[in-house]
């Protein structure tokens, strides 16, 4: 349930929609182009994706000339509170549909009341290739791309990730389709035929993976909050975002006999 203060702060955005741009260019220094007007569009950001994503507001900016309606920016304004990884995964998909559905390059405002959240959400967001590539079907280059769209696409959810696994392995060439079926023989795969159930399988695993070392943090944080032990919000977050299972289990263990939180995470926390 989004809070008070949340749809407060969507508000602010709502019934001045200019007050995106002022953040922008006022207070984080952006260069914002020339424009007549800010408005509030759709903030709605699916395009062929099967599940349905929201924004809390989309902001366009129009070109001077009225009569254009050109839209020369748009700003997706998302209000955060607390920390989310699931974010990482739809603030990129909200900025690329954004940009598709109004033709303008897009930008992601983040506005948040606290300064961890404010160091959480300036990390950058890895999308799994390494950079933009210009690429042909048929071209060498083709199937380190499709590695890294399959490893981004591993990390969502069962819905999504079939989905864009589905498109990957439709673009590959045989060729490039042959070599990534030989990489996961060799990697020990699941051992179905199916191309598309073994990726599907293995990206199963990554989520429940995920899943264990979320439930060891959560029962860390339990441990520590019943023992007294303070955990500033920085120590906390970190803690949520550790995906090693063996890391957060020895920090369980050692919360159990610990008297502060230096016992429990020594010198790297």
């Amino acid at each position: 349930m989004l809070s008070l203060e949340h749809e407060a702060l969507v508000a602010l955005f709502r019934n001045r929609p200019s007050l995106a741009v002022e953040l922008l260019r006022d207070a984080l220094g952006v260069e914002v182009p020339e424009h007549g007007a800010a408005r509030v569009e759709s903030a709605e950001v699916s395009e062929t994706v099967p599940a349905t994503f929201r924004a809390d507001l989309v902001v366009q900016l129009i070109a001077t000339d009225e009569t254009a309606e050109a839209p020369v920016r748009a700003i997706v304004v998302e209000v955060q509170l607390t920390p989310d990884p699931d974010k990482r995964l739809t603030w990129p998909l909200y900025v690329a549909a954004v940009r598709a559905r109004l033709g303008c390059p897009t930008w992601l405002l983040v506005v948040t009341s606290t300064e961890s959240v404010e160091r959480w959400a300036r990390e950058p967001i890895a999308l799994g290739h390494p950079g933009l590539v210009l690429a042909h079907a048929a071209s060498d280059e083709t199937f380190d791309v499709a590695l890294g769209a399959i490893g981004a696409a591993l990390q969502l959810d069962e819905d999504r990730c079939k989905f864009y696994t589905q498109l990957v392995l439709a673009a590959l060439s045989d060729a490039a389709r042959a070599r990534l079926e030989e990489m996961m023989r060799l990697g020990n795969w699941p051992e179905p035929t199916d191309l598309e159930k073994r990726i599907l399988a293995r990206g199963e695993a990554i989520g429940e993976a995920r899943g264990e070392a979320r439930g060891e943090a959560r029962a860390l944080l339990t441990i520590l909050r019943a023992r007294g032990i303070d955990v500033p919000d920085a120590l906390r977050d970190r803690v949520l975002a550790c995906a090693d299972v063996e890391v957060l289990e020895a920090w369980v263990a050692r919360a159990a006999s610990a008297v502060n939180a230096a016992e429990v995470f020594g010198t790297h926390p």
